[in-house]
């Protein structure tokens, strides 16, 4: 971790920035239905793992943010 901090000294500060956006984004209403629509659609389709794709989803972002650092 410490030669990450001194590769890339601004990639804690952009990450943590991205993901504070995101959750402002996110927080929206509008946003939030569409959300919901979405694991509504999911569910139809995979029933029991959707929480296990989302949650894949969501790691998968969190992996692509941190790499743009």
């Amino acid at each position: 971790i410490e030669e990450y901090d001194v590769k890339y000294p601004s990639l804690i500060p952009v990450t943590t920035v991205s993901f504070i956006a995101a959750g402002i984004c996110f927080s929206c209403s509008l946003r939030l239905f569409d959300f919901v629509v979405f694991n509504i659609a999911l569910w139809n389709v995979w029933s029991f793992f959707t929480p296990f794709l989302l949650f894949t989803q969501f790691m998968g972002v969190v992996m692509f943010i941190s790499l743009l650092g």
